[in-house]
């Protein structure tokens, strides 16, 4: 019974905190996580750095870097990305690796890579904020999704 809680609770949590945090662009406290920056920047190639973070699409030309006058915020337009807001989420790695899973004996939600949850921390150092932690009001509905469960569970057992 206890894990089945634990599921159900933390499955609820993860798609709450991934849609406020990949589709809204929302810290912990609500607030925008930030804007991109548009101070002038010069990314490598992806010929020259085929296993780098940029993709082919975003560069004309065929110079060994390629210049964006209107910073960060412009190259990831130019790859087809949005620009509104900081949603954390570039190559989708940091998105896929906050789960739902087991830790010593208990479903859990977390990072399940080291190099994700560190650029998780790194993120929240650089726009000072706190991202990957669960709302006040997400708590909120953990709890009525556990008394709900455990409503459903008695049922089952005609309680």
């Amino acid at each position: 019974m206890k894990h089945r809680l634990q599921l159900v609770s933390m499955k609820h949590l993860e798609g709450k905190m991934k849609y406020r945090i990949f589709n809204k662009g929302l810290a912990t406290d609500m607030s925008k996580i930030g804007t991109y920056s548009e101070r002038p920047l010069s990314v490598l190639s992806p010929t020259i750095n085929p296993k780098g973070w940029a993709v082919p699409s975003a560069f004309k030309g065929k110079g060994r870097t390629q210049f964006f006058p209107k910073g960060y915020k412009e190259f990831r337009k130019a790859q087809g990305f949005q620009t509104n807001y900081v949603d954390t989420d570039y190559t989708g790695s940091l998105r896929l690796s906050l789960q739902t899973g087991l830790a010593q004996g208990d479903i859990v939600l977390g990072f399940s890579d080291q190099e994700q949850y560190n650029k998780a921390l790194k993120l929240e150092e650089h726009f000072n904020k706190t991202i990957y932690e669960p709302t006040p009001q997400e708590e909120q509905e953990i709890d009525n999704i556990v008394l709900n469960e455990l409503n459903t569970i008695l049922d089952e057992f005609g309680l």
